[in-house]
């Protein structure tokens, strides 16, 4: 086999406590999160010589060294004892850039599974997370098919089902994608602007648990939890206002996901979703893009 072509979903966090700073300069954290069905595309092909080559049909995400499939590549290398070769990796990016919605680490995690097949398996699924945690604090998360929680610094991940599928509506903030980088400092520059002094009330994961244990969307919706939140809406304040526009809408709950800066609102069906969305994007489409995904069970 020369070419390989591996599908990277998004993610979505349906909660995302931050406990504290650790030692290491990482925040230990506790999520939970699952794919969605908007994918990426990550095709390797084996090339002669040694040089990697990373390319993407996006111009604001970094090619070469600078991308972190890049770094994945020369992880696996490395981790699988094998003398770099040649390597031509294309990007083709349906996941919006820089958007809280994982889409740089689940290619990175795509890179893996797809070298890993490509030159016969010679890692075991746990040398291959602990390649991915080097990465990345998701990026061990991408080599999961489903929902999961993510303790430590969010790369000790504990598989745990989702067991109903529902659909999103997610909304991500227009920005000039005509530069030729998108800066990625953003996700630690909200971390640092947490006051974990004044955090004495630690949210437990257990209601939010419960309610995917029940298969209660409106149940979901109430458990939805992101510390960050409060965070983004006081550097953008539009965002709080498209949340409650969701759940005015009849969205059984809306969350910022991740770091942000999307947010999103979760309803039973398809139907649904495009029902808020008709409701939404007329007073909102001028500040956001909207789309409409699946979180599929499991």
């Amino acid at each position: 086999m020369k070419t390989i072509t591996v599908s990277s979903p998004a993610k979505i966090n349906l909660f995302l406590e931050v406990i504290c700073k650790r030692s290491d300069a990482y925040h230990e954290v506790k999520t939970y999160m699952v794919p969605i069905d908007v994918r990426d595309e990550v095709t390797i092909t084996r090339t002669a010589g040694r040089a990697i080559m990373v390319a993407c049909d996006r111009p604001e995400v970094p090619a070469g060294k600078d991308n972190l499939v890049y770094r994945a590549a020369a992880g696996f290398f490395k981790s699988a004892g094998i003398p770099r070769r040649g390597l031509r990796i294309s990007i083709v990016k349906r996941i919006p850039v820089a958007a809280g919605l994982g889409g740089g680490s689940g290619n990175a995690a795509a890179a893996l599974r797809g070298l890993n097949k490509l030159y016969g398996n010679p890692l075991t699924r746990g040398e291959l997370m602990r390649t991915a945690a080097l990465l990345g604090a998701d990026v061990p998360f991408f080599l999961h098919t489903g929902g999961a929680l993510c303790v430590g610094r969010g790369d000790e991940v504990i598989p745990l089902p989702c067991p109903k599928a529902f659909w999103v509506v997610l909304a991500v903030p227009r920005v000039d994608r005509g530069t030729k980088s998108v800066k990625t400092h953003k996700t630690a520059g909200m971390y640092r602007s947490l006051n974990l002094g004044l955090t004495k009330d630690i949210r437990a994961i257990n209601m939010l648990l419960y309610a995917l244990e029940c298969c209660d969307l409106d149940k979901i919706g109430r458990a939805l939890f992101n510390r960050i939140e409060k965070v983004a809406f006081r550097k953008n304040s539009r965002l709080k206002h498209l949340c409650a526009a969701f759940i005015k809408g009849g969205a059984s709950g809306a969350l910022l996901s991740g770091s942000g800066p999307t947010v999103y609102a979760i309803v039973a069906s398809r139907n649904d979703a495009g029902a808020l969305r008709k409701k939404i994007e007329p007073k909102f489409g001028a500040e956001f893009s909207f789309f409409t995904a699946k979180v599929p069970a499991g």
